[in-house]
């Protein structure tokens, strides 16, 4: 739970559909429970290849309050269970 702090982070996806065969693209959003700070991106397909660039962009870049610089996290341990 957030506890009042932000760095609680909700992540959904959508995907955007294919037309004549073609794979569309999967929009990202991730939104702080606490700040309602959003970020929003999109990537080609969802796996660890193309979710780890934005999602590290997003939590170590986009975040203005910096929690994820201040915690030992690796995002890549998570998406390789995925």
């Amino acid at each position: 739970p957030p506890e009042g702090r932000p760095g609680f982070v909700r992540v959904d996806s959508v995907h955007q559909g294919d037309l004549d065969g073609i794979k569309g693209l999967h929009h990202i959003n991730l939104v702080d429970e606490i700040t309602q700070f959003q970020f929003i991106g999109s990537v080609e397909r969802i796996s660890g290849n193309f979710l780890l660039p934005a999602l590290e962009e997003a939590l170590l870049e986009a975040f203005p309050f910096g929690a994820w610089k201040h915690r030992n996290f690796k995002l890549s341990h998570y998406l390789i269970s995925w």
